[in-house]
């Protein structure tokens, strides 16, 4: 006779985590009292080795004992306190478990905050590196702000080069503004166009420059044996440069 137990007890042990086999064992154990593993299989059509494998499982969770007998090892159903005890340290480790992860999501989100505070950095070294930010910069197809020295840039990366990122940069029609030394005022007249808007302000020459473009800003240092750049990647970084570049634009008068 195969024996069986209501659908909704059957439900509860697998909300407790039991698999569909553990359950049938277990709850025709419950209701023998104790039976050897010869007999449980043939009450619940499951394999011998597959119900001696579950009740071995089962006495490690201190849900049955056993004892040595003729036909075999004997499996004892633990009493109604036990499984109680059984289900108040479950609910403790489970509990325990939850508020474990709770702790660690606490931490990990806030890491995660943390980290979309802090842009990516890349480092570029030599001129070729140089090259290749303003190729990135030329991707971009809307608004480009900068500190610079037009002069001290063509001094290090070529006139050819400088002529040809801004041709291209015209064809994508992305529109530079650009604060630059007020000595160098007779060459960017030159340079301005629908394109291109240029405002002076009376400093030293700028031994680099400061592009903002999208989400990124590039820093670049014009130095003759050894120009470098760092281009930081991230969308409060390259907010708070522009509000910075904006303010100061229009505080420099139009030439």
């Amino acid at each position: 006779m195969i024996i069986s137990a209501p659908l909704h007890i059957q439900q509860m042990f697998k909300r407790l985590g039991f698999s569909a086999n553990e359950v049938k064992v277990l709850l025709c154990l419950f209701q023998k009292k104790q039976a050897n593993a010869k007999t449980i299989s043939k009450l619940t059509l499951i394999s011998f080795s597959s119900v001696e494998y579950v009740l071995q499982t089962m006495v490690k969770r201190n849900l049955a004992t056993s004892r040595h007998a003729e036909e075999g090892a004997l499996y004892i159903a633990c009493s109604d306190a036990d499984f109680k005890a059984w289900l108040d340290g479950e609910r403790n480790r489970i509990n325990t478990m939850y508020n474990e992860a709770e702790e660690e999501m606490k931490i990990f989100l806030h890491d995660t905050h943390e980290q979309n505070w802090k842009p990516e950095v890349t480092y570029y070294e030599g001129v070729e590196g140089i090259k290749e930010i303003y190729d990135d910069i030329l991707k971009e197809e809307k608004e480009i702000y900068c500190f610079t020295d037009v002069v001290k840039m063509g001094n290090i990366l070529g006139d050819e080069f400088l002529k040809d990122i801004v041709e291209k940069r015209k064809k994508k029609q992305a529109s530079l503004f650009a604060i630059e030394p007020l000595f160098l005022k007779d060459i960017v007249e030159k340079r301005k166009n629908k394109f291109t808007q240029v405002r002076l302000v009376d400093i030293k020459p700028i031994n680099g420059e400061i592009r903002i473009y999208g989400n990124k800003v590039a820093v670049i240092t014009f130095d003759d044996e050894k120009p470098v750049g760092f281009l930081f990647e991230g969308k409060i970084i390259a907010d708070l440069f522009k509000v910075f570049f904006k303010s100061y634009w229009n505080l420099c008068p139009e030439h």
